[in-house]
């Protein structure tokens, strides 16, 4: 439990730390950029010749608010490579460059996860039901909080290792 309460107060911090540049941004999605930062810290990808030969750690979010607030990642370390924030549209959502996509509520999310389905990517979406419809983390609001559920089972489907720490902050995982 004493290692539950640490963890957490890392993720506080670093979140806080992410989001502190952020201007004209809710704190909401300042919070968000800095849970996303943070998963991706904790999610590990498969090896791969070309994604060895990668200089930047591609976070891809679609339109939204949420896209201010997680710019302020560019140039944070991301397993030694150095984090590039790209806004993207619906039509080029699905990029095996991007090593994580934030769906935001516009996007066609069912045609999005299943082209996703099976490539190195974590899926992030704050919709109701993502995670039931196959994506890997939903992130949501409880008593003015932000929790996360994980669906285990679309990131192993994907080649994707979620950290046990990760998971048992979750609020819900699907295995």
């Amino acid at each position: 439990m004493l290692a539950k309460s640490r963890l957490l107060s890392v993720m506080l911090l670093l979140i806080t730390m992410s989001a502190a540049g952020a201007a004209d941004v809710s704190r909401e999605d300042k919070i968000k950029a800095g849970y996303i930062y943070n998963f991706a810290k904790l999610v590990t990808w498969p090896q791969t010749e070309s994604s060895l030969n990668d200089t930047a750690f591609k976070i891809c979010i679609m339109d939204g608010d949420i896209y201010k607030a997680a710019a302020t990642l560019t140039g944070k370390d991301i397993h030694g490579k150095s984090a590039e924030v790209k806004k993207i549209t619906a039509s080029e959502s699905v990029n095996t460059e991007c090593k994580i996509i934030f769906l935001t509520k516009s996007a066609n999310m069912d045609e999005v996860l299943e082209t996703a389905k099976g490539l190195p990517i974590l899926t992030l979406a704050d919709t109701v039901n993502f995670v039931n419809k196959g994506g890997i983390i939903e992130m949501f609001v409880e008593n003015n909080k932000i929790r996360f559920s994980i669906n285990e089972k679309s990131a192993i489907e994907n080649g994707l290792q979620i950290s046990p720490r990760l998971s048992g902050l979750a609020n819900n995982v699907i295995r």
